[in-house]
């Protein structure tokens, strides 16, 4: 069976497939081709893959979370209405109020996600309790539906307040607007998910409001444009939370969209960590835009209930917790009114791209600076020719000569930039959540990760890190590995020390069927379903909560709860390094997790070497290390087998990355090819 994954990110589109009979991989890596499936197509023709033998195929995309950051979709935009409690019409502007640097007085807050005339309410009312206090009222409900049908929207999103006790307000307003609206798509909050806090659920309301246009004629034209290739095998579609679903799925329910593209590297980690037998990592995803890191711990990678999509905005669904940063082979380095070298957030793209690419960029880039350095080779091993020359002049004129010093020492010193400001973003899901970083190990993808990983260790004080052998396609990897997942969630407040037995085993085997019917539905056997449960937790009192894995499938009893206590302290201590014994705990939420395997595949192994890594040399060049070049080897990764060891300065040629190993690392390759880097100045 051919199972192909498909990473489209905003530079490069990548592609990884496997066939588990011939125990073959496919590799390909193409500029994406925006608005177009050209890029796929050309990633499928550099792996040598004919889109008519695939089997599966699952495909991850950006393009929720580009379409809502820049708010546009290929120059359209969907006129949609969003519908709150009457006197509630601006929370989705006024949010919590926060500024996001305090001592900033002239800060200015994110635009809300729809504006304000396109926001309206309507006279209800259902109380805490969950006790309808008022209906919705009909007939101004109607006279609405006829001005939003004068306006030609093509979506509607209702939230409610208090709707998670009691939908019944929210499900009569969105049957009313159903007949008055037909072929109009309406989304309610407690179909998303009916959950306590108000903002987060008028944000994910919104979201999927806006997205619904987009995304079902994204997905339509997808469908189109495989069906005219050939291919006839199951599509799926990568989601944020760390699952797949099918199309129809996500045609529905499009805000899972956001974060998928980082999601897949993630579980692509998670394979990695498996094959190098470690439980606790750090996914390191550096492409050409975004610089994403994931934390792996005891074997799972972490998620996260508070997601924003801009600052104070929140969203109400689960996310795998991926921290990102604008930093990427494509970063542009420049110069700021002080006088200080920065680097990035702003990105070159695919197109024009970096200046050496020749195609009008005129900003230096990290990818300019490692290619002056010596570390890239200019030919990218036969694919384009690299224009070196004009890479050093537009350096020196507008980096090197401002700061006074040589283009090399610019150069390096923008690496330097880059890679302390990834660093910086690894204290964002170790140190900040009380995790000490030198107790995982770095596993490290993405074009242009490999190429800085010494570096990021050096700042970090890591002595051990993996590149996995298909790291510059790891995304694409994940998603082809990744099972269909599906969740849901319940706000069910109960303290731990008086739960309701009954009620909470009877929500429980509820949620259960909902999910278990909800992945059958994407083709899974039944029987290969499995399910989890997930307690979002606090002490009484506290406005926050944790989020605390249910470690059996049994039903809740005295002791199953007076082991859910004992996991709260831990996890409580955890995040915030603290616990209380004697505090009364509750229960908040309850989140039932399904995942079923639609077809599985492992990733292939090799056979230890039978000649000297000598074999794998294939040239030397000057790299400029520490202020000076040296002559260093290169090798190629075809050549390098399991139980091969070298020592930096070195590089090593991957067909869509190079690895730089810099003079105080060395490296091994294990029966995966995992290329595991240590530093030779141990512990």
């Amino acid at each position: 069976m051919l199972k192909v994954g498909a990473d489209v990110g905003g530079t490069f589109t990548d592609v990884y497939g496997l066939d588990d009979k011939k125990n073959k991989v496919y590799i390909g890596k193409r500029l994406t081709t925006p608005g177009s499936a050209e890029g796929l197509i050309n990633a499928m023709r550099a792996a040598d893959i004919k889109i008519e033998d695939i089997d599966v195929f699952v495909y991850g995309t950006t393009i929720a979370t580009n379409s809502i950051l820049v708010r546009t979709y290929y120059g359209w935009w969907p006129k949609v209405a969003f519908i709150a409690t009457k006197g509630f019409r601006d929370t989705l502007e006024i949010r919590r109020a926060r500024n996001q640097h305090i001592i900033d007085m002239y800060g200015v807050a994110p635009k809300p996600l729809i504006e304000r005339r396109s926001r309206f309410e309507i006279s209800e009312k259902v109380d805490s309790d969950g006790r309808v206090v008022e209906e919705v009222d009909k007939t101004a409900l109607i006279e609405l539906a006829r001005e939003l049908k004068a306006m030609q929207v093509d979506s509607v999103g209702i939230t409610f307040n208090n709707a998670y006790t009691n939908p019944a307000n929210e499900k009569r307003a969105k049957e009313i607007l159903q007949k008055e609206l037909p072929g109009t798509p309406i989304s309610i909050s407690t179909d998303i998910s009916p959950k306590f806090r108000e903002l987060p659920r008028m944000i994910t309301t919104a979201l999927r409001t806006l997205l619904i246009p987009i995304i079902s004629d994204y997905m339509d034209k997808l469908e189109k444009d495989l069906k005219e290739l050939g291919f006839r095998g199951t599509l799926l579609i990568v989601k944020g939370d760390g699952g797949t679903a099918t199309a129809d799925v996500i045609k529905e329910c499009p805000e899972l969209l956001l974060q998928s593209g980082p999601a897949a590297g993630a579980f692509a980690g998670l394979i990695c960590g498996q094959s190098l037998g470690v439980k606790n990592a750090l996914t390191q995803d550096m492409g050409g835009t975004s610089y994403d890191v994931c934390i792996i711990e005891d074997g799972e990678y972490l998620r996260t209930t508070d997601y924003e999509i801009d600052f104070d905005m929140p969203l109400s669904i689960p996310m795998t917790d991926v921290r990102s940063i604008g930093t990427g082979g494509g970063s542009l380095i420049w110069i700021d009114e002080g006088g200080s070298l920065r680097v990035g957030p702003q990105s070159s793209g695919a197109k024009p791209g970096p200046v050496c690419y020749g195609l009008g960029g005129q900003q230096p880039s990290v990818t300019d600076a490692n290619l002056i350095l010596g570390r890239i080779d200019k030919t990218l091993g036969g694919k384009m020719e690299l224009d070196l020359d004009r890479a050093i002049n537009v350096f020196k004129e507008k980096i090197a000569d401002p700061l006074g010093l040589s283009v090399e020492e610019a150069a390096e010193g923008a690496i330097k930039i880059s890679s302390a400001n990834m660093a910086m973003a690894n204290s964002l899901v170790t140190t900040s959540r009380g995790r000490d970083p030198r107790k995982f190990m770095p596993i490290v993808f993405g074009g242009a990760g490999s190429m800085h990983i010494c570096f990021i260790a050096d700042e970090l004080g890591i002595k051990k890190a993996a590149i996995p052998i298909m790291s510059g396609v790891a995304s694409a990897m994940g998603a082809m590995m990744m099972p269909i997942r599906a969740s849901a969630e319940k706000t069910m407040p109960m303290v731990l020390n008086n739960v309701d037995i009954a009620k909470i085993n009877n929500t429980v085997a509820n949620m259960k069927k909902e999910i278990v019917v909800s992945v059958e539905r994407q083709g899974v056997d039944k029987n290969s379903i499995t399910t989890s449960i997930e307690l979002d937790m606090r002490y009484v009192g506290q406005n926050y909560e944790v989020t605390v894995p249910v470690k059996d499938d049994r039903n809740f009893d005295d002791n199953k709860l007076k082991m859910i206590r004992e996991d709260f302290d831990d996890v409580h201590r955890k995040e915030y390094f603290t616990s209380n014994s004697e505090f009364d705990v509750e229960i908040v939420n309850i989140r039932v997790i399904g995942v079923g395997v639609h077809s599985s595949v492992s990733l292939p192994t090799y056979p230890k070497a039978t000649y000297e890594v000598e074999r794998a040399l294939k040239g030397r060049r000057e790299v400029y290390f520490d202020g000076k070049f040296i002559d260093t080897p290169i090798y190629d990764i075809d050549r390098l087998m399991n139980g091969h060891y070298l020592e930096g300065p070195a590089i090593i040629e991957m067909n869509e990355s190079s690895i730089v190993i810099t003079p105080n690392w060395a490296v091994s390759l294990d029966e995966y090819k995992n290329i595991v880097l240590e530093n030779k100045g141990g512990e």
